[in-house]
């Protein structure tokens, strides 16, 4: 009897570790192996993609660690960005970047994605450019979720006016431009307006029917489940586990889906409560055509603008079009990423519609001059997993991918009236130029 309590014990001591590297091998030999940080990147992008704030309630702006607040020009901004945005401009006017060459970042949440993983990338690529004369290359990541044309445009006047003088500003967009775009006309909200979602609950706080309540009460309880259980996950090792690290995402994920699927009756609900809301935007015709033709002349017009702000500043302009993954024919897809990728209706029709009408459009900014790159067909031979979530945020590695293309075109021959000379590129440049007309 004793021995047989004893086996069962042994077995018991002995059975996770069997499952673990049971699981573990029939992953790999899918030839989709088992990463801590792969499983950390999904929990991390999940917990960002929900939203704290509530349509129509006010945000809490007082967290220690920044939230969402009303900004002017921008729509919102992060409490954080206020700091980083003082000390940028203090250290441009300071002269703290006179010998360096500095890339502003703009535009969504991928933006930002690439200035976090490719930004290695794009200061080894272009330190490399005789044209540098060896200056250190400086990425300010100014990209922010859900940003779309003409936020940008208005990020980049703002940062001017305060100061900033990057040398380069790259511009990565086109995703939130026709997906949240289509989202924002789905609800009678004008397609280039904030995305009325992220917009409405710092515009100003509205009477709450009882039906808002209770969604927004179901939301912030899944909220609130979602953050334990990824932070438990984090604090007790569960990732450090095939077996657990899988059961955190698979829960992580469906509480994520429960709460996208409440923003949007929330948003819904909200939408149907009043026959007009001076937060939706001006009125426009309505139908998917028409949409579509406000967003991609906005988009263009919007690109045009910055490059006129950048010209006449002195400074480099680069507009990219993302890639992402519901743009038919751009990618074969994984298993995982088309199970990720679900897409609320509008967004996803909002990308099979609006990218190649952005293709079609971007003759428009060469044709002025802008110095544009698509960016669209960057993963289309890769068969192995590049995005991680519908809304096109690609992994690490790919991040450097889109970030090396970018830099190729910055770094390379541009078209035009003769520019600076080989030597010299960015702020040097300006400043030779303008020595060579004072001397004139």
């Amino acid at each position: 009897m004793g021995k047989r309590i004893l086996l069962a014990l042994a077995v018991l001591c002995v059975l996770p570790f069997v499952i673990e590297g049971g699981l573990r091998a029939v992953l790999a030999l899918r030839g989709t192996p088992y990463s801590y940080a792969e499983a950390r990147e999904t929990i991390d992008t999940v917990r960002s993609s929900v939203l704290r704030s509530i349509p129509g309630l006010e945000e809490e702006v007082d967290a220690p660690k920044g939230g969402k607040i009303p900004h002017p020009y921008l729509g919102w901004d992060d409490l954080n960005r206020l700091e980083q945005v003082r000390q940028e401009s203090a250290r441009f006017r300071a002269g703290d970047f006179d010998e360096s060459f500095e890339i502003l970042v703009i535009g969504g949440s991928v933006s930002g994605l690439v200035a976090k993983n490719g930004g290695p990338v794009l200061r080894q690529r272009l330190e490399a450019d005789p044209r540098l004369n060896g200056r250190k290359v400086i990425v300010l990541s100014h990209g922010r979720g859900s940003f779309k044309q003409p936020q940008q445009v208005m990020l980049v006047a703002y940062l001017l006016s305060l100061g900033h003088r990057p040398d380069l500003i790259l511009n990565i967009d086109g995703f939130n431009e026709v997906a949240l775009g289509f989202d924002n006309a789905s609800i009678d909200a004008h397609p280039l307006y904030p995305h009325w979602p992220q917009y409405v609950p710092v515009a100003g706080r509205r009477a709450q029917s009882d039906e808002v309540t209770a969604l927004a009460a179901e939301l912030r309880s899944l909220q609130g489940s979602l953050e334990r259980t990824a932070d438990q996950a984090l604090e007790r090792g569960f990732l450090g586990s095939a077996v657990l690290g899988r059961l955190t995402v698979a829960r992580v994920g469906k509480l994520g889906a429960r709460c996208g699927a409440l923003q949007d009756e929330i948003t819904q609900a909200l939408a149907a409560e009043s026959d007009f809301d001076p937060t939706l935007g001006p009125r426009f015709e309505q139908g998917r055509g028409p949409a579509l033709d406000l967003i991609a002349d906005g988009w263009v017009e919007a690109s045009l603008q910055i490059d006129a702000l950048a010209k006449a500043h002195g400074l480099l302009y680069l507009h990219v079009l993302q890639p992402t993954l519901h743009d038919p024919d751009s990618k074969p897809l994984t298993e995982n990423e088309i199970e990720r990728g679900k897409l609320k209706p509008s967004w996803k029709q909002g990308v099979i519609d609006g990218y190649p009408r952005l293709r079609e459009e971007a003759a428009r900014l060469t044709e002025r001059g802008v110095l544009f790159l698509d960016a669209t067909d960057t993963f289309k031979t890769l068969e192995d997993e590049s995005y991680y979530a519908g809304h096109g945020h690609v992994r690490g590695a790919r991040g450097e991918r889109a970030a090396a293309r970018a830099a190729a075109i910055a770094a390379g021959p541009r078209a035009g009236p003769p520019g600076p000379p080989p030597a010299q590129l960015g702020k040097r440049a300006r400043s030779a130029s303008a020595a060579s007309t004072s001397n004139a």
